[in-house]
């Protein structure tokens, strides 16, 4: 069985909060409930994805290693 994101939990019950927002007039905070959720939701999927260091050490050595074959080809 595939692990659960605690992020969807967020998205989850956003939309439940905005849902409630809608249905119920009374409730109009439900809509900033709702969607500081889906924030929260958003920045826990930002934070836990894994940063690639690499490809951007990666491109560095590569722009270096082409800016010294132009000078060969000089």
């Amino acid at each position: 069985m595939k692990k659960l994101n605690p992020s969807y939990l967020f998205y989850f019950a956003g939309i439940l909060w905005i849902f409630a927002g809608i249905i119920s007039e009374d409730m109009k905070w439900g809509y900033a409930l709702g969607f500081a959720f889906i924030a929260l939701g958003i920045a826990k999927r930002i934070k836990d994805s894994p940063t690639e260091d690499s490809d951007e050490n990666d491109l560095l050595t590569d722009e270096q290693d082409t800016s010294g074959n132009e000078s060969d080809s000089n």
